[in-house]
């Protein structure tokens, strides 16, 4: 819905944009949180004015915060990462 500027605005002019802020402020379900990145993600897409309204409405606050309680990635994502970025001292 978001994949060029025209669609973005009008996404940004309703009340997307605070939908996305307030479900990354306070959600804790990942799903959701999942969804409200990607849509806060395509609608600061190559628009620098959705981008200034997100800063506006807390975007980073709110991004920081997911992070802070969630950490960067979960074990079920990344598990088939972990033998490349860890040393395993018994091998």
């Amino acid at each position: 819905m978001a994949l060029d500027e025209a669609s973005q605005s009008g996404l940004a002019a309703g009340d997307a944009m605070v939908w996305c802020v307030r479900g990354l402020s306070h959600c804790q379900h990942v799903r959701v949180l999942r969804a409200a990145a990607h849509a806060t993600a395509a609608l600061a897409y190559k628009s620098l004015a959705n981008k200034a309204r997100l800063a506006q409405l807390g975007a980073l606050a709110a991004c920081l915060r997911v992070v802070s309680d969630f950490g960067i990635g979960s074990l079920h994502h990344t598990e088939h990462y972990v033998p490349a970025v860890y040393v395993n001292p018994s091998v």
